[in-house]
């Protein structure tokens, strides 16, 4: 069976039952392989924005970003540091030997 606004025969997206009242939602159809019809409910009041997605969706957003980017931050900061130590021997040497002044006091 294939749908009469498309050439293509399986897993089609329909809007079939449209009623033109002001209140109404849009029934979908998928359209399967074997010809058969299947209704998809309709969530869209499960979709509403809420407070709570709110407060999650900053939570989670801020605590992603702030895991990444000091994640981030101590990465490139670290290899930054690297560079510059052992660019320098002079300072490589008293940091090594401050380094090891500090071990022996711990």
């Amino acid at each position: 069976m294939r749908c009469h606004s498309c050439e293509f025969p399986g897993f089609l997206l329909h809007q079939p039952f449209h009623r033109p009242s002001i209140h109404s939602k849009a029934e979908y159809i998928v359209l399967t392989f074997d010809t058969s019809t299947e209704a998809i409910p309709n969530n869209s009041p499960l979709l509403k924005p809420s407070s709570l997605g709110d407060v999650a969706t900053y939570f989670f957003f801020g605590a992603g970003g702030l895991f990444v980017g000091g994640e981030t931050g101590l990465l490139t900061d670290s290899g930054s540091a690297t560079r510059t130590i052992s660019s320098d021997p002079e300072s490589r040497a008293r940091i090594e030997a401050a380094f090891k002044k500090f071990r022996a006091d711990v």
